[in-house]
């Protein structure tokens, strides 16, 4: 199966393989989802924003 989007496609792909900006999206907001569906306020929009941004600058291992 070809289509980068397919999951078995991801799975068996290379670590290091640049995956499509629209992939990337996709699964980004999917992992999110359950986090937003938890914003109420503005107080939490922020609080959200400014814990991924700490993400941001800290390496993943």
């Amino acid at each position: 199966q070809s289509n980068p989007l397919h999951q078995g496609s991801r799975n068996r792909a290379s670590k290091t393989m640049t995956v499509p900006a629209r992939l990337a999206f996709h699964e980004a907001h999917a992992a999110l989802q359950p986090i937003l569906a938890g914003i109420q306020t503005v107080e939490d929009l922020d609080d959200l924003v400014h814990c991924l941004n700490d993400i941001w600058y800290v390496p993943c291992t």
